[in-house]
């Protein structure tokens, strides 16, 4: 079970900058478009449980909720949350609803979103993409310098200091070279490394919280994040050591370390602090405000 929860929680980490959670969780865009009568608040408490399938923390979860529901909010404003997405939503809650402590999850997601309900994130005056990740290198990443757009100048890069004590926080792999080329062939075909080509494998620039930006593969360069998804990372901040034939990654945190991280916000949680003050620390330039149409 332990083991199951662990995979949706990093399913839920690769959330990987788009404006609507979904569009990641689920399978696929549905071809029926949200009307501006679609009661989105119902949904809030099963995206939040699809997200935080582990939480137990009650002011945690309200965090949790008032990110998702940004999320459907923001991309019903914008056009980018479709019918479909949210009739598998439902197909994935049903699905789970056999899982050990669904009960007891679920009801937690919805006492956090009835006691959080309407109540969005916003920057300067707009929906704020409610990112989030399992768990940062122990600090956040700055939105602005990884995505170069400014409509993620909410997303700071803040202290995070209960991660490194997670369990979870340092993780490695080890690959041959074949294992290394077969899993970045679909981003370079034909690639074929040979151990001459080891010393060309290093991180081409990082940003300022120490994930990869863009890693050197022979002559290509790589996003950080594609090569780390395309190798089975738990994240982007990684250091990479050549071992004769084979080469090591070791890697801290899990997901793409932007927003929230739901085991710093457990760990707050556990320590007294609330939703607010949660949201405050990972989003310190952002408000909650209530009501769809900020």
């Amino acid at each position: 079970m332990k083991e199951r929860l662990k995979f949706l929680a990093a399913a839920a980490t690769v959330l990987l900058l788009l404006p609507c959670v979904l569009t990641v969780l689920l399978s696929g865009r549905g071809a029926v478009s949200i009307s501006r009568d679609t009661d989105l608040e119902g949904y809030v408490a099963a995206c939040t449980y699809l997200a935080a399938p582990f939480a137990q923390e009650e002011e945690m979860l309200k965090a949790q909720a008032v990110l998702m529901r940004s999320q459907l909010y923001r991309g019903a404003k914008q056009g980018t949350l479709e019918g479909g997405q949210l009739k598998d939503v439902m197909v994935q809650m049903q699905k789970l609803q056999g899982i050990p402590e669904f009960d007891r999850s679920y009801r937690l997601c919805r006492q956090a979103a009835e006691a959080t309900k309407d109540q969005v994130l916003a920057w300067q005056g707009e929906l704020c993409p409610g990112a989030f990740h399992y768990l940062s290198a122990g600090i956040t990443r700055d939105g602005t310098e990884v995505l170069q757009q400014q409509e993620y100048g909410y997303l700071k890069s803040v202290e995070s200091q209960w991660d490194i004590q997670s369990p979870d926080y340092l993780s490695g792999k080890t690959c041959s070279l074949e294992e290394l080329s077969q899993a970045l062939g679909e981003e370079l075909p034909g690639l074929a490394l040979t151990e001459e080509d080891l010393d060309s494998l290093k991180a081409a620039k990082l940003d300022g919280a120490g994930y990869v930006l863009e890693m050197q593969v022979k002559d290509e360069l790589l996003p950080g994040e594609t090569f780390a998804q395309a190798l089975g990372l738990s994240s982007s901040c990684f250091t990479v050591q050549v071992l004769e034939d084979k080469v090591r990654f070791m890697c801290k945190g899990m997901g793409h370390g932007l927003g929230m991280s739901q085991y710093g916000a457990q760990q707050m949680a556990i320590q007294g602090a609330s939703y607010e003050e949660i949201l405050k620390t990972y989003f310190p330039e952002a408000e909650i405000q209530t009501g769809a149409g900020v």
